[in-house]
């Protein structure tokens, strides 16, 4: 389960009464479990932790890392060196064609990855251990530990820096901080009292989820790192993950007004501050997108009960 809060719980929701709603087979009964399973939604992703998802583990598959110096153990917070950063990790299998990254899928889990310039950058989990973001310079061929305190989760990384959320000293709540990747200096970004999460960011700005107590509904909002301004996006139910780029924020979302079915995929301009619909996407149930310079990918299905099937490419610029 990773740390959506109640947008986790919106997901099931998503797919229970209100899809099948659509269908018109909404009997009480999945009335009934989807308010259990939002409850128990609600109360566990509060946790602000992640969990293992995805293939990796079955059985035959080989998810051991490859050989190479092990990790240091995770520090004690008590003692005085516990946020001294590790030495990176050299490896000398960079130049095959095919190469397996140093970390154990059968101990433990990614959290996230992104990829920008010749880097690569994931947050891992050792299973009952704390979780860290890792650089893996890929010219270099080594892994850097870049952030220290042991509580890491999801992040995003843009033009220098990498934006993550981290345990914060609300109880059950989650932080954002900003780490610089030219230095490797780390400050906070948003400390309490609101929970904040799934930060995406392009350098300058930061899309994120925000709950400011535990009663409310989660937010989703846009700083601008530049002017200091932090907008509130109105829109309901947004699927993770958004996705930003230096001209656009793109994310699925119910709209506003009725008259669609299922979530649309939207675009907010970031240069003039308007947001818009895909007219495309109007007619199915959005759940994955993704932006790249002018180019806006998504998928999607014709019933919200159903996997994605459909995978689209839309060009802004047309």
């Amino acid at each position: 389960m990773r740390p959506t809060q109640n947008i986790l719980a919106t997901r099931f929701l998503d797919r229970s009464p209100r899809a099948f709603a659509r269908a018109g087979t909404a009997p009480l009964v999945l009335r009934a479990f989807s308010s259990l399973i939002l409850a128990a939604a609600v109360l566990f992703s509060h946790a602000c932790k992640e969990h293992p998802s995805g293939p990796g583990t079955e059985a035959g598959v080989d998810a051991s890392a490859p050989d190479s110096a092990p990790r240091d153990a995770a520090p004690d917070a008590s003692a005085p060196d516990a946020w001294v950063r590790p030495d990176a990790r050299a490896f000398d299998f960079c130049d095959q064609p095919i190469f397996k990254m140093p970390f154990d899928g059968t101990e433990g889990y990614l959290v996230e990855q992104e990829i920008e310039g010749t880097s690569i950058y994931y947050a891992y989990r050792a299973f009952g251990s704390p979780g860290f973001i890792y650089r893996f310079d890929l010219e270099r061929c080594e892994e850097l530990q870049l952030t220290l305190d042991g509580s890491a989760g999801a992040f995003g990384v843009g033009n220098g820096i990498i934006v993550y959320q981290r345990l914060g000293e609300v109880p059950l709540c989650c932080d954002l901080d900003v780490l610089h990747t030219s230095d490797l200096s780390i400050e906070p970004l948003k400390h309490g009292p609101a929970c904040e999460w799934k930060p995406r960011t392009n350098g300058r700005h930061v899309a994120y989820f925000s709950q400011p107590d535990n009663q409310s509904q989660g937010e989703f909002r846009l700083l601008d790192l530049s002017l200091g301004t932090d907008i509130l996006l109105p829109y309901r139910g947004i699927r993770t993950p958004t996705n930003l780029s230096d001209r656009y924020l793109v994310f699925s979302a119910y709209p506003l007004l009725p008259g669609t079915e299922g979530t649309d995929v939207f675009v907010h301009d970031l240069r003039t501050g308007d947001t818009t619909s895909i007219e495309a996407s109007h007619e199915l149930c959005q759940d994955w997108v993704f932006v790249w310079e002018d180019y806006l990918a998504w998928s999607g299905s014709t019933g919200c009960t159903s996997a994605p099937y459909h995978l689209m490419v839309h060009n802004l610029e047309t």
